[in-house]
């Protein structure tokens, strides 16, 4: 028995000799090789958004693909994300071209003299739209009649800090009207999460709610599938006036049927969600999360109904920083023309 174990021992150590020879690495280098393990951190958005699910899956991915690395996702919010890549506290963040537009130039008061001028973009993933709608048996007819006229409840708009309360002040702009014009007429905001202000509006305390997200979103379909609920559009006009008001925003439609009480198309806008990371990150690193990304762009289609709107074709839509040197590597390998950035400023 003693002389059988000698002889497996023999041959694994024969096998790794072999293996270490095949590949090009002496054994001691092929025993080294991941005792110095990258960590990669990933910031996401909420648990329940569909963002958070993407960088869960990627950072899988990078684990399992690219030798030595050990990758995590964690959430946060758009703008915290921003900070904490620029000073390096975590690897990869996931934000939107707007707000990674107002950090790198300062837009926003916290960043004048701040900027996030560090930070370089990796990729575009799927368009978060904003889907706005009153309840079924609501008195609403339409988007302005709520923004300039009617005293709306609780109306959702995050935190202060969010992108979500940013943008919307921007449509109220668009219409002439401001959160202070809104609480003068008796209305009030609601900073929580897409769930709890399904809840609001579940519960008749919530007029109308204006959800930045993926489509079909699953919160959006529970209340439609409940209660039931009525989609208004914003007219042309002032669509293009919001989209020229806030950088990145684009015009988009949701397919009619993707909700129960969505027969007809529904034309909006919204957001692409995109990753990013810092400039003194590795071009390796980068090249390889990249590439890892675009390989398995099926697992990412398999992960929800939205999953199939993340495509390389779109890759580079709508960046509003410059692409990192690893990132551009890969989409040069493949054939994707890099774009040309708008009023950088460093």
């Amino acid at each position: 028995m003693r002389m059988v174990r000698n002889q497996i021992c023999m041959a694994s150590m024969l096998l790794f000799f072999l293996s270490a020879i095949v590949v090009g690495v002496s054994p001691t280098d092929a025993a080294e090789k991941c005792k110095k393990t990258k960590y990669v951190t990933i910031a996401g958005g909420t648990a329940t958004g569909g963002g958070y699910v993407v960088i869960s899956k990627w950072a899988e991915l990078m684990s399992k693909e690219i030798p030595c690395v050990s990758a995590s996702a964690t959430t946060g919010s758009y703008y915290a994300n921003t900070l904490s890549v620029h000073q390096k506290k975590f690897t990869i963040g996931q934000a939107d071209p707007n707000t990674l537009y107002n950090t790198t130039r300062g837009i926003r008061k916290k960043f004048k003299g701040k900027e996030t001028k560090n930070l370089r973009f990796i990729n575009s993933t799927n368009p978060a739209y904003f889907q706005i709608f009153v309840p079924k048996n609501s008195p609403i007819k339409s988007v302005r009649e709520a923004i300039t006229k009617y005293p709306l409840r609780n109306l959702m708009v995050i935190s202060k800090l969010s992108g979500h309360f940013q943008w919307i002040g921007k449509i109220f702009k668009a219409y002439g009207s401001s959160y202070d014009d809104l609480k003068k007429r008796g209305g009030s905001l609601a900073y929580v999460n897409y769930a709890n202000a399904i809840g609001l509006m579940k519960d008749g305390q919530c007029d109308m709610l204006m959800i930045h997200t993926t489509v079909p979103s699953s919160v959006i379909m529970d209340i439609d599938n409940t209660i039931g609920i009525r989609f208004l559009e914003v007219e042309p006009a002032v669509r293009r006036k919001i989209v020229k008001m806030i950088p990145g925003m684009a015009e988009l439609t949701i397919p009619g049927g993707s909700y129960r009480n969505l027969p007809d198309d529904f034309h909006t806008f919204g957001l692409y969600m995109q990753h990013f990371t810092h400039k003194d990150v590795s071009e390796d690193l980068v090249y390889q999360a990249t590439k890892v990304f675009w390989d398995h762009e099926k697992d990412f289609h398999a992960l929800a109904a939205w999953g199939s709107q993340i495509q390389l074709k779109t890759a580079l839509i709508a960046a509003t920083i410059p692409v990192h040197p690893g990132a551009a590597r890969y989409y040069k390998e493949v054939g994707i023309k890099l774009p040309e950035i708008i009023d950088w400023p460093w």
